[in-house]
């Protein structure tokens, strides 16, 4: 297949569907061949079976055992070798919940950056599969940016950023913080030396990344695949699956009282898997709010398509405000390639508010407090509305958030073996 780019993916995460970066990667990436794809990670998991030829971990503990005793070299995953097991569920990070320990971030870093790593090994598995091309997904790590920089250098290689985060531009919130942010910004403009191509989660993240950098941007948005549902469950409860913290249990506190007011017999499902005894009791007092235990990817799919309103909220908490300014979760494409009516409840300063505004024909959005319960009081009272909200999420899916478009889209953003490929341009946006 000379057409198709042969792909070395860098990043912190696995390979998997159970978690959302490796979900993204792997969506991203379904129009090139398995054989075609290889990974270098670091978390301490093993990847789905059948999603690449060949995988490469060392994790955390390997090179803190490394940084004090040597003779850590890494390990080499195949297929064979993954055991069989159920899916896991995403474990969620410390960052997510609001008490992240950026010492601890340094820490790791020094380690990694100072640590002793026979890297023959990894080299040679490199040789072995013979990439084109580098697809690094970015996250908070100084020392991933290294290790990608010095790869490209090493075997000659175009890098493909691949991005969902603001990490360069994230405010830092403390000392150690700070710290952090000077080491990701130099890791950054070292790295954009050999990067060809961004590809950019959103168009607002596209945008900081094209004015500040001037690099080949193309913009896709989180993609999912079209199976919209026969005939949307009117009897069924509404539902939200996702992440309560930080602080996004008071923005569910606010749809849930605004609901009982508007439709006392409504109810609303909760699947997530940062449910604590503090939001159990800030929530005590909803009694239209029944939590679940979370359940894997598959089995959710299952649940949502059986929901009768899809829901997705931020926090407004000013605490909040430099983790959801740029973001754009993965969640909402899967929401809307239901044709379920989705209702989304944030600050208008999210990544995702501009897009929703625009598409009112597809989201019932509401930025404000105080525009729940007129917002609400349409969902549940008038049909027609509803069918609507689901008929054009359908085509907005079809539009912005197709796999297969996107990943059609990132095969030729990837192969570096099309003659005269000058690594793309600019997309202002097919939004």
């Amino acid at each position: 297949m000379g057409d198709m780019p042969r792909v070395l993916v860098i990043s912190n995460t696995a390979l998997k569907r159970s978690n959302s970066n490796g979900l993204s990667i792997l969506n991203v990436l379904s129009a090139i061949p398995v054989s075609n794809i290889a990974s270098f990670y670091i978390q301490s998991t093993f990847p789905d079976r059948g999603v690449a030829a060949t995988h490469f971990r060392l994790t955390d503990s390997e090179k803190m055992h490394g940084f004090l005793f040597g003779g850590r070299d890494g390990t080499i995953i195949d297929d064979p070798t993954i055991p069989a097991c159920d899916e896991t569920l995403d474990v969620q990070d410390s960052s997510v919940k609001g008490k992240e320990s950026f010492f601890r971030h340094d820490v790791r870093d020094f380690i990694w950056k100072w640590g002793y790593w026979n890297k023959k090994k990894f080299y040679r598995w490199i040789e072995g599969f013979a990439p084109t091309v580098i697809l690094f997904m970015n996250g908070r790590s100084p020392f991933m940016f290294d290790i990608t920089r010095g790869l490209a250098k090493r075997f000659d290689l175009p890098v493909v950023y691949f991005t969902s985060e603001d990490e360069y531009w994230h405010p830092a919130t403390n000392f150690w913080d700070r710290i952090l942010r000077k080491k990701l910004r130099k890791a950054t403009i070292k790295l954009n030396k050999y990067v060809k191509h961004v590809v950019a989660f959103h168009e607002k993240l596209g945008k900081m990344y094209e004015d500040e950098f001037h690099l080949p941007v193309t913009v896709i948005m989180p993609s999912s695949l079209l199976k919209p549902v026969e005939e949307v469950n009117e009897k069924g409860n509404w539902l939200y699956a996702g992440n309560l913290k930080p602080y996004r249990f008071e923005s569910l506190l606010d749809i849930a009282q605004a609901l009982q007011s508007v439709g006392p017999t409504k109810l609303i499902d909760v699947y997530s898997n940062d449910l604590d005894d503090e939001i159990r009791s800030f929530l005590s007092g909803c009694s239209n709010v029944i939590f679940h235990e979370p359940v894997g990817r598959d089995q959710l799919d299952g649940i949502r398509r059986r929901a009768s309103v899809l829901l997705h909220f931020e926090s407004f908490s000013a605490e909040a405000k430099p983790l959801i300014q740029n973001a754009f979760s993965s969640k909402i494409a899967d929401c809307l390639a239901l044709g379920i009516p989705f209702f989304v409840y944030a600050p208008n300063y999210c990544g995702f508010s501009s897009y929703f505004e625009r598409n009112a024909d597809a989201v019932c959005y509401v930025s404000k407090k105080d525009g729940l319960e007129p917002a609400i009081k349409a969902l549940v009272g008038d049909a027609n509305y509803r069918a609507s909200l689901g008929a054009s999420a359908i085509l907005l899916a079809k539009a912005n958030h197709n796999q297969s478009v996107n990943a059609e889209i990132i095969r030729t953003a990837t192969n570096f073996n099309v003659p005269n490929y000058d690594g793309g341009e600019y997309q202002e946006s097919r939004l």
